[in-house]
């Protein structure tokens, strides 16, 4: 039996995996203002950074409307969150 089909297995190795990743993130994110960075982990605080621009989310938005007007697919809300975290963390910086 290979790891990958032993759920166990697979659930032990999801910590370090994600850890894996977020290290990774962490040195894109200086880089990557305005792109989308996959398989990003919205509900860890490493997401602390906007993956979209504000016209971008607002052209994302418009176009997730348009074919997910039921919510199907909910993920976006948690980048709306970050990015609306972002611009409160923003503004208090500038005070």
């Amino acid at each position: 039996m290979n790891e990958s089909s032993c759920p166990l297995l697979e659930a032990q190795s999801k910590p370090a995996l994600w850890n894996h990743m977020r290290v990774r993130y962490q040195r894109a994110f200086p880089v990557a203002v305005g792109q989308y960075i996959t398989e990003i982990d919205m509900n860890n605080e490493t997401a602390s950074t906007r993956v979209l621009s504000d016209t971008a989310l607002a052209k994302f938005l418009k176009i997730r409307e348009k074919y997910d007007p039921q919510g199907l697919f909910p993920n976006y809300r948690a980048i709306v969150r970050t990015h609306a975290k972002m611009d409160k963390l923003d503004s208090r910086a500038k005070l």
